[in-house]
């Protein structure tokens, strides 16, 4: 029987998923791409210089799967939340905030966008502060 990874675990592989994504453009600047080949193969993509995968329409689109997994990654650490005490947790809880945030934002701005590293602003940042320190 294969045990549910804990938590921390699934928090923290969330976490990532969101961090690839927001910092694509930076890292294609440095020749990485750190998606995995066999993701960018399911759509046909082969490896090639990292400016030229990003660019590729198709790479929106894996960008889109990351952002479906980590939205499903933020859900089971919210279920999670539930059952566990929330005082211990929250830097936790704001780093879950930040990201979810991050997320909401490259979503709204679309995915084939080449805009660079996506920064929050002051309200957003008092905004999450304030729903991490919230009791439940």
């Amino acid at each position: 029987m294969r045990r549910k990874p804990a938590p921390s675990l699934d928090l923290g592989h969330t976490l990532q998923l969101v961090n690839i994504r927001r910092d694509v453009d930076e890292d294609a600047a440095r020749e990485r791409v750190y998606v995995p080949l066999s993701r960018l193969a399911q759509l046909g993509l082969k490896d090639a210089p990292a400016a030229v995968l990003v660019a590729d329409p198709r790479f929106a689109r894996v960008c889109e799967t990351l952002a479906e997994e980590a939205r499903a990654g933020f859900a089971s650490a919210d279920e999670a939340l539930t059952r566990l005490d929330r005082a211990p947790l929250k830097p936790a809880i704001l780093m879950m905030e930040n990201y979810r945030r991050v997320l909401e934002r490259l979503t709204a701005r679309g995915w084939g966008v080449r805009q660079g590293k996506l920064q929050l602003r002051t309200a957003d940042k008092l905004r999450l502060l304030s729903r991490a320190m919230r009791p439940a």
